[in-house]
């Protein structure tokens, strides 16, 4: 098992160099979910445009929140990546991923 960091507020500078982070949830992942993270986040942004945000909004409450003003929009965080991985992630069988912390300093 593995830290990973979800950032949310990262700042890049005009020559797309990385200058601040900002805060992040850490996830505990299993080896194969860092070591091909890049992919698997893919699917997951694949999975909620195809199936959340253009989808029966109704399979999938847990992803809409609404406004004062009654509008209705999606709302996507670390605890949804981290339920899709331990719901429909093969590698998350055994090991379930888990959120150690949230919004808290960058851990490399």
């Amino acid at each position: 098992m593995k830290y990973i960091n979800v950032a949310y507020d990262f700042e890049y500078d005009d020559d797309d160099n990385l200058i601040d982070m900002g805060t992040v949830d850490i996830v505990l992942v299993p080896n194969y979910v860092h070591d091909n993270l890049g992919e698997i986040a893919r699917q997951f942004n694949y999975w909620v445009g195809h199936e959340v945000y253009f989808g029966d909004k109704s399979k999938h409450p847990e992803y809409w929140a609404q406004l004062e003003d009654g509008k209705v929009y999606m709302n996507v965080g670390t605890e949804h990546f981290v339920n899709w991985l331990n719901d429909n992630y093969f590698h998350c069988e055994h090991q379930k991923c888990e959120i150690v912390a949230v919004e808290t300093a960058y851990n490399p």
